[in-house]
C-alpha cells in the first residue's frame, strides 16, 4: 500500500457495498470453468459481469504479457462506471489520535481491489469483500494473516451502484 499523504481524506460510506458478495459469488460460480489469462482480467470480468474473453480482449496493447498494471485496471473500471480509490496508509490511518484511536474504517462490506505480491517476482489480482477472498474465480475464507504473508503492492476501495440498497 502507498504511504499517500495527510491530506488524503475518504468518505468510506460512499463506497459501501453491501450487495457485493452474494454478486461476486454468482459470477465466480458462472465462469468458473472460463479458461483466461491473467488474474487482472479475472478479477475484472467478476467485478463488472464482463465475460472473462471480452475482458482480456480489452487488455492493453501496453501491457507486459497480457496482465494488468493498476492505470489500466482503474481505468477500465472507471470507464464502465465505477468509483474507484487508491487506498494509502495515510488515508486508512488519517483519523484523530484521542477520540478515534479504535476506530476502523474499513469494513467488510467494502470492497477492495488489491495487488498483492505473492512471490519473488509475481504479483496477482484480487477481491476481498465480507470477510472473503475472491482470487481467480474461485471464492474462499480471508484468512486473517493473508496480507502478512502476501504484502500488498496497491489496494482500491471499488463500488458501484448495483453493489448498494436502493
Amino acid at each position: 500500500m502507498i504511504y499517500g499523504t495527510w491530506k488524503d481524506k475518504i468518505n468510506y460510506n460512499e463506497f459501501e457495498s453491501p450487495l457485493a458478495g452474494d454478486i461476486f459469488v454468482e459470477r465466480c460460480e458462472k465462469f468458473r470453468h472460463v479458461s483466461y489469462k491473467s488474474c487482472g482480467t479475472a478479477a475484472l470480468s467478476m467485478l463488472t459481469g464482463m465475460h472473462p474473453h471480452s475482458v482480456q480482449k480489452l487488455v492493453p496493447k501496453t501491457a507486459d504479457d497480457g496482465h494488468w498494471t493498476d492505470q489500466s485496471i482503474t481505468r477500465f473500471l472507471k470507464k464502465r462506471g465505477y468509483m474507484v480509490k487508491q487506498l494509502s496508509r495515510r488515508a486508512v490511518t488519517n483519523l484523530d489520535p484521542i477520540s478515534e484511536w479504535e476506530r476502523m474504517p474499513l469494513k467488510s462490506w467494502h470492497v477492495l481491489l488489491c495487488g498483492l505480491l505473492m512471490c519473488r517476482n509475481e504479483g496477482s489480482w484480487l477481491v476481498i469483500h465480507g470477510n472473503k477472498n475472491f482470487h481467480n474465480l474461485k471464492v474462499e475464507e480471508l484468512h486473517p494473516l493473508l496480507f502478512v504473508n502476501k504484502p500488498s503492492d496497491s489496494i482500491y476501495l471499488v463500488t458501484h451502484k448495483s453493489w448498494k440498497y436502493a
